[in-house]
């Protein structure tokens, strides 16, 4: 898991679409409807709580504006996904490099 406080407010779609970029390695992504994660993140507290977490922070990730600004969490430097990519030694390939 990487944690990143920025400016920006990623879709999982432009996550996937970027890291495919960086690597060049195509990134499966499924799709489950939000009504569908909603439903899981409560039944699934029933037989596996840590699953319905799971759910459930996805629930959280997909209804909320993820951006932190500087002043929301003072002293934590604000990263962009280019960022972390960079210190990973990869970096997204746009159109006019290829």
């Amino acid at each position: 898991m990487i944690d990143v406080c920025g400016p920006e407010n990623l879709t999982f779609n432009e996550i996937a679409d970027r890291l495919t970029s960086a690597t060049g390695t195509p990134v499966k992504a499924k799709h489950i409807l939000l009504s569908v994660l909603r439903t899981r993140s409560v039944l699934a507290r029933l037989f596996s709580p840590a699953f319905a977490r799971k759910a459930q922070a996805a629930v959280i990730m997909d209804i909320t504006d993820m951006r932190a600004g500087r002043a929301a969490i003072a002293g934590v430097p604000a990263t962009t996904f280019g960022d972390i990519l960079h210190k990973a030694g990869l970096r997204i390939l746009s159109a006019s490099s290829g």
